[in-house]
């Protein structure tokens, strides 16, 4: 049996579509950070978390000046329960 990656590929073809725009957002440290936001977004997607509401909870607690040495709790995997979308 061949393996099918044509769901996974559907699934980041939004972000391909940016890619574009992403080239010019400025500096390395833009395209970094893009990085890292557009693949928190499509693991969200995967492990069916609200984006929303978990990068709002992420800024919210960075904004609370969470300590850097406690930033592993706002990894996805330690996400809520309630920031679950059911399907």
């Amino acid at each position: 049996m061949d393996l099918d990656t044509n769901p996974v590929e559907r699934m980041f073809k939004p972000s391909i579509l940016l890619r574009k725009n992403a080239l010019f957002i400025g500096s390395d440290e833009g395209a970094h950070a893009w990085g890292i936001l557009s693949s928190n977004v499509e693991t969200c997607k995967l492990d069916n978390i609200n984006v929303e509401s978990y990068l709002t909870r992420i800024l919210d607690q960075i904004e609370a000046k969470l300590p850097r040495r406690d930033y592993a709790k706002l990894l996805l995997w330690n996400a809520p329960a309630k920031l679950s979308i059911s399907r």
